[in-house]
């Protein structure tokens, strides 16, 4: 479906990004356009050394839960990587959520195991959130993988969930060696934005998403073929 020059362009702004911040790139169009494809492809071409996660935010009911569940399935994907390096990576992810979402036991599985609840996370949480990002940053800093972060179908949320999810991603969006891929309907989520009645739409995705990619429908003859 002449998808790749898409996955290619995605693949050069992933290699370009700077090291020593976040970067965060909008995969765009509406339902049934292939959105999730494109994420699929580029996750299958990316080198070996970049670490890719994915999180399904519509998996998830309430804002609250999508932050908790983000440095929960974060934590947890990295945790499971294997290296010494990717799992001290992990527990800081993991360490981090905790102290940013009420719902900090939350965190089980592998990132839970690495904390070794709940004596480190009584010992983390003492720490403030600003000393837990300095720590995660650090760490990020040093690592000499990039991680991809991949947030597949936001406009699946409801308006609440849309603005949670964005102010999450713009929480997070300038760790350092970070790239955040979200594939979503411009239109669709720029409504939820402004059904809050607060901001503009279009001018806070401009704030938080450096550059976008709208894929383009299927040409009628080509889908026959």
């Amino acid at each position: 479906l002449e998808r790749q020059p898409l996955v290619d362009q995605l693949v050069r702004w992933i290699a370009g990004a700077p090291r020593d911040d976040g970067f965060v790139v909008g995969v765009t169009g509406p339902w049934g356009s292939g959105k999730t494809s494109v994420l699929n492809l580029l996750a299958n071409q990316l080198d070996d050394d970049v670490l890719v996660v994915r999180f399904d935010p519509w998996l998830f009911s309430g804002a609250d839960q999508l932050v908790s569940r983000f440095f929960a399935e974060l934590a947890n994907q990295l945790a499971g990587a294997g290296g010494k390096h990717v799992k001290r990576l992990g527990r800081r992810l993991a360490e981090y959520g905790a102290a940013v979402s009420p719902a900090a036991s939350i965190i089980l599985g592998p990132a839970g195991q690495l904390l070794a609840m709940p004596e480190r996370l009584v010992a983390t949480l003492e720490l403030s959130v600003a000393e837990q990002r300095r720590r995660l940053t650090e760490t990020l800093a040093v690592s000499n993988r990039r991680i991809v972060v991949l947030l597949d179908d936001v406009d699946r949320l409801d308006a609440v969930e849309v603005r949670e999810i964005l102010r999450l991603v713009k929480l997070v969006a300038d760790l350092p060696g970070v790239v955040h891929v979200l594939s979503y309907d411009r239109r669709r989520v720029e409504c939820a934005l402004e059904s809050g009645g607060q901001v503009d739409g279009r001018a806070y995705l401009e704030k938080i998403v450096q550059v976008s990619l709208a894929v383009p429908a299927v040409a009628h003859d080509r889908l026959r073929e």
